[in-house]
């Protein structure tokens, strides 16, 4: 009976991962769900219909938009992108000093990058719209130690500051 059972739940994770497998899978039929082709960005209406879409030269991790752009981070890089958000096309390409990039957030005048520089030290970088180098950085000690890539760094903007977090319990 044991071993029945255990079948079974095999036999429905199974049919879940090939649902999601289908549904998520470039020109899938499903009903409802949007095609998104892989390092592919998409602009969705407020009913979450595609608007548009573009094509990204790499694998995107983090993405955030204000003022304008729409500033993409790119996966096992050092950069982060720039995006007219009007013309959907990239205006900009920043070279960041740390690697791995935890963490982003725009505002009107630019955007914040969080990246790990090492296993314990993060960096923030502030990007502004033409300069292809962070315009300001600020270093930042974790108390554990991290796989570079690891960690995720949030970050917010609110009542006129930066809110950063190491992913521990520093703020």
């Amino acid at each position: 009976r044991r071993r029945r059972s255990l079948l079974v739940v095999a036999c429905v994770v199974l049919a879940a991962m090939v649902t999601a497998t289908v549904a998520l899978t470039p020109g899938s039929r499903s009903r409802g769900a949007i095609a998104v082709r892989a390092n592919t960005l998409v602009l969705l209406d407020g009913r979450g219909r595609l608007v548009a879409s573009s094509r990204l030269p790499f694998e995107p991790r983090l993405i955030s938009a204000a003022g304008g752009s729409v500033w993409v981070a790119a996966a096992r890089t050092s950069a982060v992108i720039r995006i007219d958000a009007r013309t959907h096309g990239i205006v900009q390409t920043v070279g960041l000093t740390g690697v791995a990039p935890a963490g982003l957030v725009a505002d009107e005048g630019g955007a914040w990058v969080a990246t790990q520089t090492s296993r314990n030290v993060f960096t923030l970088e502030r990007l502004v719209p033409r300069r292809d180098d962070p315009a300001a950085t600020v270093p930042w000690r974790t108390a554990a130690y991290f796989s570079v890539g690891e960690r995720v760094a949030p970050l917010a903007e609110g009542g006129g500051a930066l809110w950063a977090s190491n992913g521990e319990s520093e703020i």
